[in-house]
């Protein structure tokens, strides 16, 4: 069995040896194949963050942690910002 013909009904009496009518392909393989790409590409978009947190810090890099900040003014409007944090 292979991914892309089935080599059970295949004529092979024609044609100098080569096989003329192989019947219908058989793509199990293949979809088992993409089954398991997807699913490791998912998997690395998970562990994206975590991978980069470990490189980082196993190389010594220093990230900024960067926070959304909502708060009051003393005008009674609200203020939006980011805080951030270096190398701590």
């Amino acid at each position: 069995m292979s991914a892309v013909s089935n080599i059970d009904t295949c004529d092979y009496s024609g044609y100098g040896g080569y096989a003329s009518n192989c019947g219908d392909p058989d793509y199990g393989l293949v979809y088992v194949g993409l089954g398991i790409s997807a699913f490791s590409w998912v998997a690395s978009m998970v562990d994206a963050s975590g991978a980069a947190r470990r490189y980082n810090a196993k190389h010594g890099i220093n990230t900024a942690d960067i926070t959304p900040v909502i708060s009051p003014a003393r005008n009674g409007q609200t203020r939006v910002g980011l805080s951030f944090a270096i190398g701590h």
